[in-house]
């Protein structure tokens, strides 16, 4: 069984899904990867790094906080056109068998 630690992740995504380039750190990819998607979808930058835990760009950001229905909002705005559009981010454009871009029956996802 996995537990919820972002060691235990790591090592599913190196054992399971098969990431085994030590160059690339998975956990910290999917974050890069959130942001671009973020970006794409056009989120706003506050409401991006609320969702990922980075600090406010500035302290007058810090004063309040942001309610779970605005973030639910803009999480609303990653629709799959949304994910789709946006280009991969260079780790998980490495992680792409070769073969990935061949012509296939089968749809890419």
């Amino acid at each position: 069984m996995i537990g919820t630690s972002p060691g235990n992740l790591s090592q599913w995504v190196r054992k399971t899904v098969g990431v085994d380039d030590t160059g690339v750190g998975p956990n910290h990819a999917w974050r890069h990867r959130f942001k671009t998607l973020c970006r794409n979808a056009e989120i706003d930058e506050q409401y991006a790094d609320a969702i990922t835990g980075h600090a406010p760009a500035s302290q007058g950001r810090a004063y309040g906080s942001i309610p779970v229905a605005s973030l639910y909002r803009e999480i609303c705005k990653l629709t799959p056109e949304a994910v789709e559009g946006a280009s991969p981010a260079p780790s998980f454009v490495a992680m792409r068998p070769a073969n990935a871009g061949a012509a296939s029956n089968e749809s890419e996802p």
